[in-house]
């Protein structure tokens, strides 16, 4: 949000502006109030959450279990290109060295990647240089892959907004697509009130 108040800052004051978002959460209405004359918000509403072309199931997982359980999904599905989230990028590096270690061509992506680095290892991933991306949610967000099959929540994501972003990385542009959640005891109700 700060590089986008940055930008907004830099424009000239005299101007149209526009913003779109599956989800608009309070930091997003907040810069509208304060950058924008008389901001519109304009919903379209659907009678669901999350888009129906994607097929969308979870795994009950035992914690301890999850990597042993994401490498026979991976090992069951053999994804053409799948995007893994973590929530952490301390969980994001561990995932990606476990990946790396099973043979699976995989990288990382997260915040503290310096940018330019981030923006090469999204153009591999475009490419099909490597198969699998686990992230944070810094992919979650305006990253459009065509046609990538899977989506991975290794982690639930901490936000509400965040699934709807994450799960829309695939089953773009007409496509169908499929996104797996891993879930845990702990965080079972967190699912359900999200994915609603």
């Amino acid at each position: 949000i700060d590089q986008v108040v940055r930008i907004i800052r830099s424009l000239p004051r005299n101007r149209i502006t526009l913003l779109f978002s599956a989800t608009m959460p309070p930091e997003v209405s907040r810069v509208c109030r304060q950058y924008m004359r008389n901001p519109t918000n304009i919903a379209i509403e659907s009678p669901t959450k999350t888009v129906d072309s994607i097929k969308q199931v979870y795994y009950r997982v035992d914690e301890k279990e999850k990597r042993f359980q994401l490498n026979r999904l991976l090992l069951v599905e053999q994804p053409e290109s799948c995007l893994i989230f973590c929530n952490t990028r301390i969980a994001v590096e561990q995932v990606c060295r476990f990946l790396v270690r099973k043979g699976y061509a995989a990288q990382a992506l997260h915040g503290d990647i310096p940018q330019g680095r981030r923006m090469q290892t999204v153009k591999q991933f475009k490419q099909g240089k490597f198969h699998l991306l686990v992230a944070t949610d810094v992919a979650a967000r305006g990253l459009h892959i065509d046609d990538l099959s899977l989506v991975i929540n290794y982690d639930v994501p901490l936000e509400k907004d965040s699934y709807v972003h994450r799960i829309g990385r695939t089953g773009r542009a007409g496509q169908t697509g499929r996104a797996v959640t891993f879930v845990t005891g702990e965080d079972i109700m967190t699912l359900y009130e999200t994915a609603e």
